[in-house]
């Protein structure tokens, strides 16, 4: 292997940041910001756990490092009002939010952030002295919002009871910003928020009242990153086509994950549009080539993903949500290799 290929190979921060900042580096970037276990156990040959943002920090280095990725990503959702229920199979999931009216506001006490900032501490430490980075996930205020009070009583308010609604959203707010201020004193090197708005027909609510609820609310959460010159990228799943206008008035760096959305969220139609503003994750199928295709199927999609997406920089190569156990390890291997292979500047 010559110099030129291992430093490709090398994961490096300011490959990352200068795809955010549309200025091509080396190579396209490659970022998953989760990975479940049956590829994690494929990339680190042995058995490490199930979410790649709750392993050990030093494992999370290790995986980071085998699949040339150039950050550690972790992240920290307030689970506010969440209710859980165990399924036949033992698993526990989340089936509603318990917050249903103003009374149930009354004497919340938001989650600390110790854990938080040691964690980001402890991935500080041990990433220095190497060139990888550290990226921090929050759970957005309008996602918190709905999930704590379930997505149809949510729907049914803003129509109800829309000062309730808001009222809601200022507590999630609140807490988002100060999330935020813990990450960028972290330091983290990348800033997401993680609020899902759409599904894969289109946005949650008329787009008119994304902007409304959400425009002033998100830009007083992310403005704290970019104050300080931190990228900050969005992830919400779905259609959001209708919703970039907003997304790029808020002051967003990037978006992930561009999910094909069977056609309907056409991430050309994005780059031709917003490509100046936004910087592209994703749009590598999960739920097609990725966990269906033959490696071969996942090489060439990953080339043309490439071929029309990365000039002038603001494209990083991702799944179009996260690596899951659907996928099989030779087409995670694919994906990493065509990165690689094609997407030399």
């Amino acid at each position: 292997m010559n110099s030129h290929s291992e430093s490709l190979r090398r994961p490096d921060i300011e490959r990352l940041v200068g795809a955010l900042r549309h200025r091509p580096t080396d190579r396209v970037p490659n970022f998953e910001h989760r990975i479940k276990g049956r590829n994690i156990a494929g990339v680190l040959g042995r058995e490490a756990g199930e979410d790649s943002a709750r392993l050990a920090p030093g494992d999370q280095l290790e995986l980071v490092q085998r699949i040339h990725q150039d950050a550690v990503p972790t992240d920290m959702r307030w689970e506010l009002g969440f209710v859980h229920r165990e399924t036949s199979d033992g698993a526990v999931s989340y089936v509603d939010g318990a917050i249903k009216d103003v009374a149930a506001l009354d004497g919340i006490e938001p989650p600390s952030l110790d854990d938080l900032r040691e964690r980001l501490a402890h991935l500080v430490r041990i990433t220095s002295g190497t060139s990888v980075g550290v990226s921090c996930g929050i759970g957005g205020p309008l996602s918190t919002a709905y999930l704590a009070m379930g997505l149809t009583d949510f729907s049914l308010k803003l129509y109800d009871d829309l000062a309730f609604v808001e009222r809601l959203l200022d507590v999630t707010t609140d807490f988002c910003c100060r999330a935020v201020d813990t990450v960028v004193e972290g330091p983290a090197d990348v800033v997401w928020i993680m609020d899902d708005m759409a599904f894969s027909s289109g946005p949650m609510m008329r787009p008119e009242m994304v902007r409304q609820l959400w425009l002033e609310r998100i830009r007083e959460v992310i403005r704290p990153a970019l104050d300080r010159g931190v990228p900050v990228v969005l992830h919400s799943d779905g259609n959001l086509t209708s919703l970039l206008p907003t997304i790029v008035e808020a002051g967003f760096d990037g978006l992930h994950p561009n999910e094909p959305c069977d056609g309907a969220f056409d991430i050309l139609r994005t780059k031709a549009e917003f490509g100046q503003e936004l910087c592209l994750f994703g749009n590598i199928d999960v739920s097609g080539v990725l966990s269906y295709g033959h490696p071969d199927e996942v090489r060439e999609v990953v080339r043309e993903r490439i071929e029309r997406l990365s000039e002038g920089g603001g494209y990083v190569v991702s799944s179009s949500h996260s690596i899951q156990d659907s996928v099989p390890p030779e087409n995670f291997e694919a994906m990493l290799e065509a990165v690689l292979a094609y997407g030399s500047y």
